[in-house]
């Protein structure tokens, strides 16, 4: 009879766990939300409330996303994007890596 002893699984399952959590809209919903600061701190106040980017839940893991800006605001939501992908979930950072991707695609000259 031989026995293995694994070492790691607990660690293995939460990042796991983590990964996860990174894909619920309130995570989401989160993330966008310190973007949004960030963004609108940097705007004249009277066009604060044309930038939006919001999750919103469909079923399941499904969700949509909402995203508006005025052209001259885009790069900073880009640039807002950018700097927060490191410091988010594994799945967050791939959600929002999509969205820079799809911005990049409908703005070509930024």
């Amino acid at each position: 009879m031989i026995g293995i002893d694994v070492s790691g699984l607990d660690e293995i399952e939460r990042d796991l766990e983590v990964m996860i959590e990174g894909l619920t809209v309130t995570t989401l919903n989160e993330w966008a939300a310190k973007i949004l600061e960030e963004v609108k701190s940097t705007v004249p106040q009277e066009k604060r409330d044309l930038i939006r980017l919001q999750f919103c839940e469909k079923v399941g893991n499904d969700f949509d996303i909402k995203i508006r800006s005025p052209s001259e605001f885009v790069v900073l939501l880009k640039e807002a994007i950018e700097q927060h992908l490191a410091q988010m979930p594994l799945t967050t950072q791939q959600v929002f890596a999509e969205i820079l991707d799809q911005i990049s695609e409908k703005t070509p000259d930024e």
